[in-house]
């Protein structure tokens, strides 16, 4: 029992640290000058279109593919906070299929696939670009992949409410979750290969 407890409780200071490491180094990076074929999203969090549609109206990107769209939206201007030229709404595809980050990397990994992209840039909030990042780099280990922060008021505007704190611990527990899967699955295929 007392070796039990002792286990118990390195892993409840090592999941801690965890996740005071997770949320001291979310990442910030915003690349606003290299050039990918596309440009990614993922719903799901503010500001995350309008980000992505200002980078390809600075032409940053050939194309944007807007993954987990709700399938209630059918007119691409209903998805930005202001009017699209018809030259960026030519530019833009929709993706209806995903409902979760695992399948946004599906949805995302087939579409470039599709149109053999060689370069995208990954635009999603500050708290969920380390897991998307790691589901997408699974599918696509030979693809550049840039990543791009959105900024989130959860992590950097009264962020120490308990209602922020309980939104990051169930973020930092899916990252956990990922990681897991993303390492045994290249555990799995270093032993097929």
């Amino acid at each position: 029992m007392k070796w039990f407890f002792s286990a118990l409780t390195l892993l409840a200071l090592l999941w801690i640290a965890g996740g005071v490491w997770f949320v001291q180094t979310l990442p910030q990076h915003q690349d606003w000058h290299t050039k990918t074929d596309v440009i990614v999203v993922l719903t799901g969090g503010k500001n995350r279109i309008e980000v992505s549609v200002d980078l390809l109206d600075k032409n940053l990107g050939g194309k944007l593919f807007i993954s987990g769209v709700d399938p209630s939206v059918k007119d691409k201007n209903d998805l930005s906070a202001r009017n699209l030229p018809q030259g960026l709404l030519e530019a833009i595809d929709l993706g209806y299929e995903s409902k979760n980050t695992y399948e946004n990397a599906l949805e995302v990994a087939d579409w470039v696939q599709k149109h053999n992209y060689q370069s995208i840039r990954l635009v999603t909030s500050d708290y969920h670009l380390r897991r998307s990042y790691m589901e997408l780099r699974s599918y696509l280990p030979q693809v550049q992949i840039l990543p791009h922060a959105v900024i989130s008021f959860k992590t950097h505007k009264d962020w120490w409410t308990f209602d922020n704190i309980a939104f990051m611990v169930g973020e930092y527990n899916k990252y956990i979750e990922a990681f897991v899967r993303f390492e045994l699955n290249n555990i799995f295929r270093s032993l097929i290969n």
